[in-house]
Formats: C-alpha cells, structure tokens, sequence
C-alpha cells in the first residue's frame, strides 16, 4: 500500500499513466466495434487475424471489458517487444562471434526461398537451422534467469513431505537447467546446430522448436501461464500474413481405393486363392518339416551326433535388407528354432550394397557357408542359374516382386499374381503359422511391420488380408511404424549396416525392443538429414507430361523415400510416375526408384511402372535394353526401380524427351481457354509457386 501511495507523487509514475490514458483512447473505441462485430457480425465482416481479435475471442468474466482489452493489449506489448529486440540483438553478436555459422544459414535461407518462390507466411517455421541457431543463443542469453514466477496461493504440500506456506514466492532459474549436462550435453559449448540434430535425431518436428516450452526448456515460462499461448499467436500471425482476400476453394480430393478392395482370384469352386498357390504354400510347408525331419531322424546320443546332424541339416536364410524382407527372415527362423532349431544350426546371408542374390560374387559367399536348406526372402526374381552351384542344396524362394521368372531347381512361392499381393513378411507369416501353435503369438507383429513399412503404414487390414486388431491392441500402431522406421534406415546409410538391423530384429521380443537401439536411432537421424537436403530437387518432366524426374546425388539411399514423398504431392492430369534417379549410390551407375503419383492411382487403365519403362526402353532402335541388364525395370507394378549405367541412363531419359516442351495443341482456341482457366484458378499450391523465382 506504501509503495501505491508513494507513486502518486513521481513524475515517472504521471507520464506513466498519461501514455496508458492516451493509448486507451486510441485502442477502446476499436475494441468496441471489435466486440459488435464479434457478437453480431454484419453480412461483409471478415474476421481479424491479429493478437487484438485472439485475445478478445478468449477473453472472460471481466476481460470482456473495453478497457481492460485495452490495458492487457499494452501489457502483452511491453512482455513482447523488448524480449523480441534483445533475442535478435543477441543472434547477431552471437552470429558475429561464430561466423562459420554465416555460410550454414544463408544456405539454407537462400534454399527455402527458392522452394517457396519468395518470402511467404510459413517460411520462418521451415528454416529449421536458423530456429536451432536462435534457440542456442537465447540458451546462452535468455531473456530473464529466473522463469515460472508463481505466488502460493494457499498452502501446498510437495510430494516429499515439504510444505509451502501461503504467500510465498517461487521462480526457477531456467538457465541453470539448460546448463545442466544431463540435459544439454557439452553445455559450454556454443553449438547453433544443436537443436537442429536432436530434431533429426528424435524425429520430433517441434519439441526442439525455438518457441517449444517444457520442463528442460522454460525461458518462456510453463504450464498454462507461459508466455501467452507462443506457439499459437505466432501460427496466427504467420496466417494473417498469408490471407487472401479473394476465398480459397478447397479442391476435392480424388477418391484412393484400398489395397485390400482388389477383387481376388477364385479357384473353380468359388474359393478364394490367396496369399499364393495353395499347392505352393504347402511346398513350402514341407520344405520346412522336411528340414526338421533331418535333424529327428539321426539318433542323437551324443554331442558328436548332435553336431554331425546339425551340419547336415544347417539352414541358411537370405533375407532382404528392407524391413519387410527382414521380418519374414526373423519369422522363418522363429519357426525353425520353434521346430527345435539350434541356433547353430541356422545362419543368415546379408547380400552386400548394390549386389543381389543372383551375383556370382553372391553365390559364392552363400556356398562357402555350407549350407543343406537355403531360404530367399523377397529378394525379387530373374532367371539365373541355382542359387549355388552345389545339386545337394535344397532352396526355396518366398516372394512377392512381379516375375515369372525364377533361380534353376529352386522351389517357389510367389504372391506376385494374387491379388491383393502380399508383402513377403506377410506371405511368410501365413506360411509359417500352421507349423506351431507359438507363430501366431510371436511373429504377428513382425507380420505387421513388415507389411507396413512395404505397403505403409495406412493399410487397413481387410480380408483377405489378416485380422490383426489384437496386434494393435498389444503394441499401438505408432510403436510398429517407428519401429519400421529405425529397421529402414542402417540399410540406407552409406554404410549399408543391415547387420545391425537384422540383429535388433532377432534380439527383439516386441517392437518395443527396437525402439532404444542407439545405432538404429543415430542411423535415422543422418538418414532424416540427407532426406531433408535432398528432397527439394525441382523435377523435370517428360514431353507426354507422364514422368517425373528427379536428380539427386547421394550416398545414402534415399532417392526410394524421396520418391514416395514426391508421389503423394505431385498433382497433373497428365503426371502416372515419379522417378528419383540417384547418381551418388554406386560409382558409375545410377539407382532409380519409381512410384505411382497419388492421383494416377485411380487411372483406368491402372498405371503399371514396369511396362511403362519398358515401353519408353523399347523405343530405342540399338541394343540399349541388354546394356541396361536385368536390373532395369525390377520389382513391383507400384513400385519399380533399377540399376543401370550412367551413360544408358541418359540414353534413357533421352527417350523419355525429358525436359522438352510438349508440342502444341492444334485448336488454339481451346488452348487458350484452358490457360485462362488455369490462371484464374484458386490453386495457389502449384510447382511454379514452390520452385519458381520471383521476376
């Protein structure tokens, strides 16, 4: 009471109030119309996008009051603008002190600009290094050391047994905990890209965002009374800087079946043949049994007996090295071990980078391992010798790639023409279930993550696919796919290190278990990063406007995620396929990833990848199809690919007229109408407005 007594007689305190007097008489008659217009809005009133019209939309009890508005509009002005000055003051001594950061951010700044043709509303939230630059230089220089200012109300009593008595004051000192090495490793170190890698690292898009808030990070406060609602006053403001005043119409989607609706094959009574041929599936039933028959017929009285049978019957599985060809290997080795299986009786082959099981280089490494059985997991299909030169090795094939086409003497089971095509993770489940009562239990879940991380993680699981609504109640689907995630990424480090991958499967008893893994975790991350940098290549197109090409240059194998990422956004009447072509994988050649675009999928007839790219290679009138090899145009209807040189790859875009300008339309008339169109359509989301230059 003193202290408000006092005040009446400073001169700071009149001038004080004058300005609060003057910048209420400005504010409250605009408040008031706000609030007409807010309870009974005319017939042309659009509504504000700005601080003033969110603060009036919340307001209650007597927050309704003009003045009061008014007053709260000064008081968030005086907590915002001066912590706005001091941040970016900061950033720029911070920047001066460590200039390797200059050439960092203005690249990235000078990228997004391209991508989005100028500065536009939601730029700020995609300059994801400069976020991670300014919220380590407000770690070394917050706005205030003491946050989460609370006066105890009434008395409260901590979960040690501590009470705190009414009337007393609590703050946390918010820099001490951002020092703190448990939760910032190498806190003296100014790192401006630190939140930027625990981002890519976590694969959390906004935990480490500059205007995030929880218990390790509280310059902003925390709880309900945090600075006041951050993130969402600034996704407001980031809106009203991008309205229009002409309405945007939403355009409809194009309806997208489900995979499970494909009709299915009948046999001639009217059964359903699926996931393959029955007689098929009960070879490769037998196939197993027979294995296990081996090991129960030797007499086993001894170790040596024991030893002896084992070298006899050993077992090599080859599985792929996506997370759908490593989860049928897993399941083919829990039905081995649960048919009494020694571990050492079973080994697996990882097929090196940029090679496949039809390699001699291959054949030779799965020889040397002596096997009697060997198991091929959705490694996909040629015709090609035995799978090892060796008439004693018994092999089966288990796959669901597109071909008709097979190792010699090899015993095969292929989902590729029964529809709806299972995934090979899938076909090995339904294989494997009938052999023990424990498959069903144990290997469901693998049965999951490998059918998502082939078909995504969307699919709904209609007949005939499985019911699997007790796997998902068990782990949640969030655990599955994430889990998918970490299996994908060591195979498409630079490192190629599907072992690591293949031994967290096998360790693992849930997708849970996989989850921890460190070197997963750190493969995700740098895989994240360099689908980040690479992701944003401008396309060309072929002349017919079909194709979509993409170049890119990496060591990492990234151009198949960039291709489904690329899919689902590209829109044309005209567009069938997106192909990411990847010159950085392997010296001299260039991989390629094709897939179906989101809104070719409907197209009648379907769109088929495969006899796309040969009917564009079959254009050429030299040999340029047998220089290409038997890796071009491999693997799924919906999703193709290859291997092949780089100067037959040029050859082959060549064919495709890449980059050339279609040839115009006769009616000039209808043409020029259709441009109108075009120009007059509310589509705002277009490839010229993402990779274009403002003139």
């Amino acid at each position: 009471m003193f202290h408000r007594w006092i005040s009446c007689f400073l001169p700071s305190s009149w001038v004080t109030h004058f300005c609060l007097r003057q910048a209420k008489k400005l504010l409250v008659p605009l408040i008031k119309e706000r609030l007409k217009e807010h309870t009974s809005p005319s017939k042309d009133y659009e509504k504000p996008q700005d601080l003033l019209q969110y603060m009036i939309e919340r307001a209650e009890g007597d927050d309704w009051q003009p003045e009061r508005l008014a007053h709260l509009q000064l008081m968030v002005n005086l907590a915002g603008i001066h912590t706005t000055s001091l941040a970016i003051t900061h950033a720029i001594h911070d920047l001066c002190e460590h200039q390797e950061y200059v050439k960092v951010l203005r690249e990235e700044i000078e990228e997004v600009l391209r991508r989005d043709g100028g500065w536009k509303g939601n730029t700020p939230e995609k300059l994801h290094k400069v976020d991670s630059f300014l919220k380590e230089s407000q770690r070394f220089s917050p706005p205030t050391l003491l946050s989460f200012n609370r006066v105890v109300l009434t008395p409260l009593t901590l979960s040690s047994g501590i009470t705190i008595p009414a009337g007393t004051h609590l703050s946390v000192a918010s820099r001490e905990i951002l020092f703190d090495p448990e939760v910032t490793p190498n806190p003296d170190t100014f790192d401006g890209l630190r939140y930027y890698k625990m981002r890519a690292a976590s694969g959390e898009s906004h935990k480490y965002d500059f205007t995030s808030v929880d218990g390790t990070n509280m310059n902003f406060g925390a709880g309900r009374y945090a600075c006041p609602e951050f993130q969402r006053i600034s996704t407001m403001k980031r809106k009203a800087l991008d309205t229009k005043k002409s309405p945007r119409v939403k355009r409809q989607r194009e309806p997208v079946h489900e995979y499970c609706e494909v009709p299915s094959r009948k046999d001639d009574n009217g059964s359903t043949l699926w996931p393959a041929p029955p007689e098929a599936i009960n070879n490769a039933r037998e196939f197993l049994r027979e294995w296990s028959d081996t090991i129960d017929g030797h007499e086993l009285t001894t170790l040596t007996d024991l030893a002896s049978a084992t070298s006899k019957a050993k077992i090599l599985i080859v599985p792929d090295k996506d997370a759908d060809g490593l989860d049928a290997g897993v399941i083919i080795h829990r039905t081995l071990t649960a048919l009494g299986a020694e571990a050492s009786s079973i080994d697996v082959h990882l097929v090196a980078k940029g090679r496949s099981i039809h390699d001699e280089e291959e054949r030779e490494a799965m020889a040397a391992k002596n096997p009697r059985f060997i198991v091929v997991v959705d490694q996909g299909s040629r015709p090609s010798p035995p799978v090892v030169d060796n008439p004693d090795v018994k092999s089966l094939i288990i796959d669901h790639h597109l071909s008709d086409e097979f190792p010699k003497d090899a015993l095969v089971v292929s989902a590729c023409h029964y529809p709806p095509v299972a995934t090979s993770s899938l076909l090995a489940y339904e294989i494997c279930k009938p052999l023990h009562p424990d498959i069903a239990a144990s290997c469901s879940y693998l049965c999951a993550m490998g059918t998502h991380g082939d078909l995504g993680n969307t699919l709904k699981w209609d007949p005939p696919f499985p019911d699997m609504k007790e796997v998902f109640k068990t782990h949640t689907k969030k655990a599955i796919n994430d889990a998918v995630s970490l299996l994908n990424a060591p195979r498409r480090t630079s490192k190629f290190d599907v072992i690591t991958a293949w031994t967290a499967l096998l360790s693992a008893s849930s997708p849970k278990g996989i989850l921890t893994n460190p070197r997963l975790l750190s493969a995700r991350a740098e895989i994240n990063e360099e689908v980040e940098r690479q992701t944003h290549t401008a396309p060309k197109f072929s002349k017919d406007g079909k194709i979509a090409v993409f170049r890119i240059n990496s060591a990492a194998q990234v151009h198949p995620v960039i291709a489904t990422r690329w899919a689902g956004h590209l829109k044309s009447s005209k567009l069938e396929i997106v192909l990411v072509a990847n010159s950085g994988y392997l010296p001299g050649m260039v991989n390629f990833s094709c897939r179906i675009a989101r809104c070719a999928r409907n197209r009648d007839p379907p769109v088929n990848i495969i006899e796309s790219l040969k009917a564009v290679a079959d254009l050429d009138t030299t040999d340029l199809v047998q220089r290409m090899g038997e890796s071009f145009a491999r693997g799924h209807k919906e999703a193709s690919g290859g291997i092949i040189p780089m100067p037959e790859f040029e050859e082959l875009m060549a064919l495709m007229k890449v980059g050339e300008k279609a040839d115009p339309v006769e009616n000039g008339d209808k043409k020029a109408a259709k441009v109108k169109a075009v120009e007059k359509s509310p589509q705002k989301n277009t490839l010229s407005n993402y990779f274009g230059k403002k003139s």
